[in-house]
């Protein structure tokens, strides 16, 4: 091939070489600049990387940080689990107890709830049931309703269609009779026109008539139908309400008109009326439950409240049936006691007076003198009694002033107290009540045998003593009812079956008394009986004086009886002294059981406090361990990230690494290239400055020459063809790599920044938690503390109690010696009863002895003798009298026969037998 043929014609030739060199030359500078640019890319991206470099060492040295601040968190933690495994174990007793009680309340509330849940159904049922009724009732009342109305509008549409016809009937017959005359009218007004216009005005205003003929009847039928509407309308409002008034007082919605119900039939509207009413009745309900559960827990209480006072009923019930056995029996022993008293006393009474029926004037007189100097005394010693009563009267007084002076004083000491008191009382109740009743029992016996010795005869007539002691004997069965403790009844004499015969029955001496006055009674009745003395003067004296001494004896109580009285009243005084000081003691009780119910009060509530707080805690506790659960987690997964973060980085790094050493070489060969292609270049350009140009005369030579410079050319063109290629290829790659360097450097921030804000995140939860760990810290802290102030207080309280539970105790030992001793003496008291009563029986029996000798000695001197003591001033004469006299001046008795005498006093008869009574 030639040369034309390969490159062409000659005209590209054109170009010049200075041409392309000057395009050579900006290819060149382009390309210094790309490289110049690609160097200043690779100094940033080398920034870049230590930039990167530097932020994963202080990445790492803040997870480091963050490493040292888990392990401290850790050991907090471990040192929280230590503390929490002690408060678990405080608390594993309160929550065994709580569920305890959480069981019985959760038992409680689940019988509550199946109670309402019965009421609630029962409620339900009834409900439905009265608003089923209710509905069926007011659509049956509806469907009536509207079957009057639909037979009142059918009525009425046939009355209007009669009224229509008879209307259009007479409208057509009217229509017919003017029809003939109005076509006339109009055929003649037609035919002929030359009439006037008179004509016409009457024809017109005939035809008006009868348009007024016509239209007239119509309007008035058309008012009285709606005259008749009108009144049907207002039947059926009337009737509709006349219907629903009694039922119900406002219009509901199925209680309407007929306009109204038409208007109302839309469903929705009766749907809302219905949900309305549902809602109404479903709060009505909660009011119902709500006043249920009030009602049954009410009910509940009254029914434990009830329980209690028939317990306390049955106790007190047992109480007094006991009391009244041990007062029945304890009457009837006194009964017998007063009784054989009085029967002792009313045969020494006799025995008295039959004595100073047989005494002269002067010795009734000394007798007499006697009676009023032992009135004087009597009356003396009453006068010494009141001023003693009352003088025991001021002092208890002033004891009462005292006393409530102190009572106030301790009233004071109370109120400054009463946030300390509250909770004794459940213990030492059972002993002030044991305590109170012992002491009442006590002050009932001694009521009981002050009132019965009290009543002891004193006076000296046989009938006043006797009433006084039959309505002092009969006055506990009236109103008054003394009780007396069944421990105190057993101590009490009981007359026995052999004590009961000794006093029943007749003693050997009676029997020989009656054996001597029967002997005495057949005698003969014609003995003279006349009166004389037959016991000398100092043997009458003496009989006196033992008269006196024994009526003396009789009528007053012995020096024994005397000092068992003062003895009874010491001990009632005493006893008075004791009461004070049990009730004094009763209040102190009282004080520290309102001090102690105030402190267990108190006790319960920290305990309920402490209880709540360790609930709290152990709240707090939970979510602080799954909180830190959740922490560790977390921790472990950011381990796991940044671990994987740092091999993939690694990886990433060896690879760049890589790359970069075969960028490098690269860049080293292409560098080399140029740098080579640069100097060829240099130089032929430099030898082509340097030469001279010598251009050939021949035009051969210039071809050769042209030939040549165009090879160069073409090599040249090939050499800078394949350098562009070369370079933009590798410009291509560089750009790609930049390109990917910095998308990677992208996602590398990105996830540099993703990891800083979740670690950002985690360090603000860290410190989150450790705030919180650290109130809890200060909140645990302060618990026990607080729990230390109250086991001190505890300790404290406990120990008070203790003190005052010692104190009480020895005051309670105190009483129960004091109690002993005054049982003791009693019981040694009533033993002076009884032997003071055996030494009255014996003494009694020493005077009957006495007076069945002197009424012995009576009988045998007056056997066959006349009883007969005469006074000076007595008028009676001996021959007046047959059988037997009384004088009533000088009061003597002229006896024939002693077989059977009437002694009259007076207006006062009194029979008795005298041979029984001697």
């Amino acid at each position: 091939m030639s040369d034309s043929e390969e490159f062409g014609a000659l005209e590209t030739a054109s170009i010049s070489p200075s041409e392309e060199l000057t395009h050579l030359r900006e290819k060149v500078k382009t390309l210094e600049e790309h490289e110049a640019e690609f160097g200043q890319k690779r100094a940033k991206f080398k920034e870049i990387y230590m930039q990167k470099e530097k932020e994963l060492e202080s990445e790492k040295e803040r997870l480091q940080k963050t490493e040292s601040e888990l392990k401290s968190v850790k050991e907090e933690y471990e040192r929280l689990k230590g503390e929490m495994e002690g408060i678990k174990t405080a608390v594993a007793y309160s929550e065994s107890n709580r569920q305890d009680e959480i069981e019985a309340i959760r038992r409680q509330c689940k019988e509550e709830i199946d109670t309402l849940q019965s009421l609630l159904n029962e409620v339900r049922n009834e409900a439905s049931t009265s608003t089923a009724m209710q509905y069926e009732q007011e659509q049956r009342k509806l469907k009536e309703l509207c079957e009057k109305y639909e037979e009142e509008v059918r009525e009425l549409r046939s009355r209007l269609n009669q009224d229509g016809e008879g209307f259009l009937s007479s409208v057509a017959k009217q229509l017919k009779q003017m029809a003939p005359g109005s076509l006339a009218g109009s055929s003649s007004s037609l035919a002929q026109e030359h009439e006037s216009l008179e004509d016409d005005m009457r024809k017109a205003q005939a035809d008006a008539e009868i348009l007024k003929s016509v239209v007239m009847p119509l309007e008035e039928e058309i008012r009285s139908l709606k005259e008749q509407l009108h009144e049907a309308r207002g039947r059926g409002r009337e009737g509709q309400g006349s219907q629903t008034s009694p039922s119900n007082k406002h219009p509901t919605p199925d209680t309407q008109s007929l306009s109204e119900m038409d208007h109302s039939r839309d469903p929705e509207e009766r749907i809302n009326e219905l949900m309305k009413y549902l809602k109404a009745e479903k709060a009505s309900r909660k009011d119902l439950e709500m006043y249920v559960a009030v009602l049954s827990t009410q009910k509940n209480v009254y029914e434990e409240e009830a329980d209690k006072l028939k317990k306390d009923l049955d106790d007190v019930c047992k109480i007094l049936e006991e009391e009244k056995k041990s007062h029945e029996d304890l009457r009837q022993t006194w009964q017998m006691a007063n009784d054989q008293f009085l029967e002792s006393q009313r045969l020494m009474m006799m025995d008295l007076r039959r004595m100073e029926s047989v005494l002269t004037v002067e010795q009734q007189r000394q007798i007499g003198e006697l009676k009023l100097k032992d009135r004087k005394r009597e009356a003396q010693e009453k006068r010494v009694k009141d001023l003693e009563e009352m003088r025991n009267k001021q002092e208890q007084d002033q004891q009462r002033r005292k006393l409530d002076a102190l009572n106030k004083m301790e009233q004071a000491s109370e109120k400054l107290q009463a946030l300390e008191n509250h909770d004794l009382g459940n213990v030492l109740q059972v002993q002030s009540e044991s305590l109170s009743q012992g002491s009442n029992s006590s002050i009932n016996l001694l009521s009981t045998d002050d009132g019965q010795v009290k009543q002891s005869p004193s006076n000296d007539t046989l009938d006043t003593t006797g009433e006084s002691l039959v309505d002092g004997l009969s006055a506990p069965e009236d109103g008054l009812r003394v009780q007396i403790s069944p421990e105190k009844t057993l101590h009490m004499p009981h007359l026995s079956e052999a004590q009961m015969k000794a006093i029943t029955d007749p003693t050997p001496e009676l029997v020989a008394r009656q054996s001597l006055l029967a002997t005495a009674r057949q005698t003969d009745s014609r003995i003279s009986l006349e009166g004389r003395r037959m016991v000398s003067e100092k043997e009458w004296e003496l009989l006196q004086k033992q008269l006196l001494e024994a009526r003396e004896k009789a009528g007053k109580p012995c020096d024994m009886c005397n000092n068992y009285e003062a003895q009874l009243q010491n001990i009632q005084d005493e006893y008075k002294r004791e009461q004070v000081k049990a009730k004094s003691l009763e209040r102190r009780l009282n004080h520290e059981l309102q001090t102690l119910e105030n402190k267990q009060k108190y006790i319960t509530d920290l305990e309920n406090s402490l209880n709540n707080s360790a609930t709290e805690a152990q709240n707090q506790i939970t979510s602080l361990t799954t909180k830190i659960q959740e922490c560790e987690r977390y921790l472990t997964e950011v381990r796991q990230q940044n671990t994987q973060s740092q091999l993939e980085l690694r990886d990433m790094l060896k690879s760049l690494t890589k790359d970069r050493e075969t960028v490098q070489k690269e860049i080293m060969k292409l560098q080399s290239d140029n740098d080579s292609l640069m100097g060829a270049h240099s130089k032929f350009a430099q030898q082509l400055q340097n030469e001279d140009i010598n251009l050939p005369n021949n035009m051969e030579e210039l071809q050769l020459l042209l030939l040549k410079y165009r090879e160069e050319i073409i090599q040249a063109k090939v050499a800078k063809e394949h350098i562009e290629s070369s370079l933009k290829s590798e410009n291509m790659f560089l750009k790609s790599r930049v390109h990917a360097e910095q998308e990677e450097k992208n996602t590398l921030e990105e996830t540099l920044n993703q990891e800083i804000n979740s670690l950002q995140e985690k360090l603000a939860v860290q410190e989150s938690l450790k705030s919180e760990l650290e109130r809890e810290a200060t909140v645990r802290a302060n618990f026990e503390a607080k729990c230390k102030e109250t086991e001190e207080s505890m300790k404290s309280i406990q120990a008070k109690s203790k003190q005052l539970i010692s104190a009480l105790q020895q005051q309670v030992e105190e009483q129960s010696n004091a109690r002993t001793q005054l049982e003791n003496e009693l019981q040694k008291q009533k033993g002076k009863v009884q032997s003071l009563q055996i030494d009255l029986d014996n003494s009694e029996a020493v005077q009957r002895d006495f007076v069945k000798l002197s009424q012995s000695l009576q009988v045998i001197h007056l056997c066959n003798t006349s009883l007969y003591y005469h006074n000076s001033l007595c008028n009676l004469s001996y021959n007046n009298y047959s059988r037997y006299a009384f004088c009533n001046y000088c009061v003597t008795l002229v006896v024939k026969d002693i077989r059977d005498i009437i002694l009259t006093f007076g207006m006062k008869l009194m029979k008795f037998s005298f041979y029984e009574h001697l």
